[in-house]
């Protein structure tokens, strides 16, 4: 389990970005429909281990890469207007092979506790 925030995806967006752009094999970067990925990589690594989520988007040029995620239960993104981005927590194995996890919102996590402590 973990909570997923809009500063933990900004954390993560080198890593995540050279994941899905950096072919290793062919040792080259695979371009974006608008962007050089690899020099993208290079602004992102930049920005430093702890950088602000706006600074990510700046350079990416939209929000996705730290959006936090749609709630399983509700269906809410984190990135809805009136959401602004907020944590969700991760129950599960994270897999990129497995869906073994899913997404919960404050809100849903809040209204599955006390479903439980009703139900003690």
């Amino acid at each position: 389990m973990r909570i997923i925030t809009m500063h933990s995806q900004a954390a993560a967006t080198a890593e995540r970005w050279k994941a899905q752009y950096y072919d290793a094999g062919k040792d080259m970067w695979n371009p974006t429909a608008t962007h050089q990925s690899g020099a993208i990589y290079e602004q992102l690594v930049a920005l430093g281990p702890a950088p602000d989520p706006a600074d990510v988007v700046r350079v990416i040029g939209n929000d996705s890469w730290i959006d936090t995620g749609r709630c399983a239960e509700c269906w809410v993104s984190g990135r809805d207007p009136w959401r602004t981005l907020e944590p969700r927590l991760r129950i599960g194995r994270e897999d990129p092979n497995d869906n073994a996890s899913t997404l919960l919102c404050f809100t849903c996590v809040r209204s599955a506790r006390t479903l439980i402590a009703s139900n003690s």
